[in-house]
């Protein structure tokens, strides 16, 4: 449960790869209650790129200004052709 109004730190474990895309590669997708989509990478924090051994990870920083059910995506690429890397899903409430 998370409450609008607070910092939420979203975190992906990315897989072991011997190609790591680098931290701009990647986009975050909301999917708010209303379904209209928006994307940014500004908040984009401590991304730390797998290897071919380890596994890596990027992490999100994101504050809710509005209860309701958010998807949010980790994805790379551009416009139509992005790739969906993760979802994960939030319910927001009143503060």
């Amino acid at each position: 449960m998370y409450i609008a109004g607070n910092e939420i730190t979203i975190t992906w474990i990315l897989a072991p790869t011997d190609t790591p895309l680098a931290a701009t590669d990647y986009d975050i997708r909301f999917v708010p209650s209303g379904l209209d989509g928006t994307y940014t990478d500004a908040a984009i924090v401590n991304y730390v790129a797998p290897t071919a051994l380890f596994a890596g990870s990027i992490q999100y920083l994101w504050t809710p200004a509005q209860p309701g059910h958010y998807q949010i995506f980790l994805t790379c690429g551009v416009a139509a052709a992005y790739t969906i890397k993760d979802k994960k899903d939030f319910w927001v409430f009143p503060s």
